[in-house]
C-alpha cells in the first residue's frame, strides 16, 4: 500500500509540473504578441439626406423619374374597357343565374346541364383574365407609389437638414419644388390604385357567383348520373305524390313562367342574343320569297309550267319565318333556351301553313 501511494504521488507531481510549464509558455507567447483588436462595430446606415452639393443633380433625376412613372402608370385602355363592361356583366350574371337556377329546378337532362356548364365556364374564364389584368395593374401602381413615397421621405429629410444649415433661398426653393412635384405625381396614382382595387373587388365577387352556379350545376350533374339506373320519383299512383303536387305545382308554374319571361326579356334587350340578326334575316328572306311569288304568278299566267315545290312561295312570310326559326333554334344560335322553345312552336305553325295547300284537306 505504501509503495502504491508513493507511485500515485509521483504521477501527480509530474502532471503538475507539466501544467506549470505549459502555462508559462503560453504567457510568454501572449506577452510577445500585439494586443487583440476590439470587435468591429457595424457602421450606422447612410443618411437619407441628400448633400446640398448634389441637390441640383438629384432634382433633375427626380424630374426624369416622374416622367417615366407618369408614362408607366398612364390609364390603361384595357382597364377602362373592363370598367365600362362590368355593369353589363353584373346584370347578365343576375339574369343568367336566375335562368340557370330555374332550369336546374326542372331536373333537365345531362345535355342541358353540359350546355349550362360550358356557358358559365366561359364567363368564369373571361372574368379570370380580367382579374389577372387588374392584379398586374395594381402591382405596377403599388410599385410606383412606393417609389414615390421613398423619394418624398428623402426630400423631406433633405429639406429639414437644409433649413438647419441655412442655405441660399434658391436652394430651398428647388427642394420645395421637387417635393411639390412628387406630391403632384402621387395623387393620380393613388386615385388609380383605389379604382383598380374597387374593380378587383367587384370582379372577385362576380367570380364567386360563377363558382356558386358552377357548384350547383355540378351537383345537379352528379344527381342526374347517380339517378340514371334508379327510380327518381315514386309511382304516379302514390297518394303522397299527388298531395305534394297540389302544393308544389303553383310554385313550379310560377318559377317556369318567371324563367320564360326572363329569357324573353333578355332576347329582346340584349343584341348579342341574336334578335337583330334574326329580324334582318327574316326581312331579307321575306323580300326574296315575295319576289319569287311574283315571278311564279307571271309564269303561271303565261302558261309556263312550274314545279310543285315552288308553291311554298305562295306564302312568302311563312316560308321566310320557317327558315329563320330553324336557324334561330339551332345549336349555334345564341338565343336563350326558353326562347328557342317558343321559336320552335312558331316554326311548327309556319310549317303547317306551308304544307296545307299541298295536302288533301281530309
Amino acid at each position: 500500500m505504501g509503495s502504491r501511494g508513493e507511485h500515485i504521488a509521483k504521477v501527480l507531481q509530474v502532471a503538475g509540473l507539466a501544467a506549470v510549464l505549459f502555462l508559462t509558455a503560453a504567457a510568454g507567447e501572449a506577452f510577445g504578441q500585439a494586443p487583440t483588436a476590439p470587435p468591429q462595430v457595424a457602421a450606422p446606415p447612410a443618411s437619407a439626406v441628400i448633400p446640398l452639393s448634389e441637390v441640383a443633380t438629384r432634382a433633375s433625376e427626380v424630374a426624369n423619374l416622374l416622367t417615366s412613372v407618369s408614362a408607366t402608370s398612364a390609364p390603361s385602355p384595357d382597364i377602362d374597357k373592363i370598367r365600362q363592361s362590368l355593369p353589363d356583366i353584373s346584370r347578365q350574371i343576375d339574369r343568367d343565374s336566375t335562368n340557370t337556377f330555374a332550369i336546374l329546378g326542372e331536373q333537365p337532362p345531362l345535355e342541358t346541364l353540359q350546355a349550362q356548364q360550358t356557358q358559365w365556364q366561359r364567363r368564369h374564364q373571361q372574368l379570370s383574365v380580367e382579374l389577372a389584368q387588374l392584379t398586374q395593374r395594381v402591382t405596377v401602381l403599388l410599385a410606383a407609389i412606393g417609389r414615390l413615397a421613398h423619394l418624398h421621405d428623402t426630400w423631406t429629410q433633405t429639406l429639414d437638414a437644409a433649413r438647419a444649415e441655412q442655405p441660399t433661398g434658391a436652394m430651398l426653393q428647388q427642394i420645395q419644388a421637387t417635393l411639390a412635384s412628387i406630391e403632384t405625381a402621387q395623387a393620380p396614382l393613388k386615385a388609380q390604385e383605389e379604382a383598380a382595387l374597387g374593380l378587383q373587388s367587384e370582379i372577385a365577387g362576380a367570380l364567386a357567383r360563377c363558382d356558386e352556379v358552377l357548384a350547383q350545376i355540378a351537383k345537379a350533374q352528379k344527381s342526374a348520373v347517380e339517378g340514371t339506373l334508379s327510380r327518381e320519383n315514386p309511382p304516379i299512383w302514390n297518394p303522397g305524390l299527388w298531395g305534394h303536387a297540389r302544393t308544389a305545382l303553383p310554385n313550379r308554374l310560377r318559377d317556369i313562367s318567371h324563367g320564360f319571361w326572363l329569357n324573353i326579356a333578355e332576347y329582346l334587350q340584349d343584341p348579342s342574343r341574336g334578335m337583330p340578326l334574326h329580324l334582318a334575316l327574316f326581312a331579307a328572306l321575306a323580300a326574296a320569297a315575295y319576289a319569287a311569288r311574283h315571278k311564279k304568278r307571271r309564269w303561271t299566267a303565261s302558261g309556263i309550267g312550274v314545279s310543285a315545290a315552288v308553291k311554298v312561295f305562295d306564302r312568302p312570310y311563312s316560308a321566310a319565318l320557317l327558315v329563320v326559326m330553324v336557324f334561330a333554334t339551332s345549336a349555334v344560335s345564341p338565343a336563350p333556351t326558353r326562347v328557342k322553345h317558343i321559336l320552335s312552336a312558331l316554326a311548327i305553325v309556319s310549317m303547317i301553313r306551308l304544307i296545307r295547300p299541298a295536302i288533301d284537306p281530309r
